[in-house]
């Protein structure tokens, strides 16, 4: 069994803080063309699955690159990478890094990734969940999106979109 996340990126801001730079990254070695990729791109606020993660102030899940803002598609089916999470860190108001985990939807990965929320109005305590992504894909009854955390994302369990392949 092979894990389900393929790619680790770090994006950091330049020394402008007006765009993401390549702060690194974990691939492996049949994934090298993917990286140089990435090693040239920059993302604006709001651009790209990093950019869109920044602007949101929280993690977005992207279930499908095609036809989405996601900037290397073509590289990404290339490579076998089929989804991805953008995770922003910030030290209160600034933005410190966004991490992005890239993975594969096959037989031969397996795993889940899930985004939980809280409401500290409400509780301390971790609730809903927001949304995931498992291989191979399945859909789950307790798979949404809930309003008061919403999810930039193609997520075929969001209200009006199709149920799971």
């Amino acid at each position: 069994m092979n894990t389900f996340i393929r790619v680790v990126e770090l994006w950091v801001p330049d020394r402008t803080r007006m765009r993401l730079e390549f702060g690194g990254g974990l691939y492996g070695e049949a994934l090298s063309a993917f990286k140089a990729v990435s090693e040239d791109l920059h993302f604006g606020y709001d651009e790209g699955l990093p950019g869109k993660a920044w602007a949101s102030g929280h993690p977005v899940i992207l279930t499908k690159f095609a036809n989405s803002y996601f900037k290397r598609t073509d590289q990404a089916m290339a490579a076998g990478l089929t989804c991805g999470v953008a995770v922003p860190v910030f030290a209160g108001e600034f933005l410190q890094a966004v991490m992005v985990l890239f993975c594969g939807d096959d037989a031969a990965h397996v795993g889940a990734i899930e985004l939980w929320h809280n409401d500290p109005e409400i509780s301390h305590e971790m609730g809903a969940l927001s949304t995931a992504i498992t291989a191979p894909r399945t859909c789950s009854s307790s798979t949404r999106v809930t309003p008061d955390f919403p999810v930039a994302s193609a997520c075929p369990d969001a209200p009006g979109r199709p149920a799971c392949r």
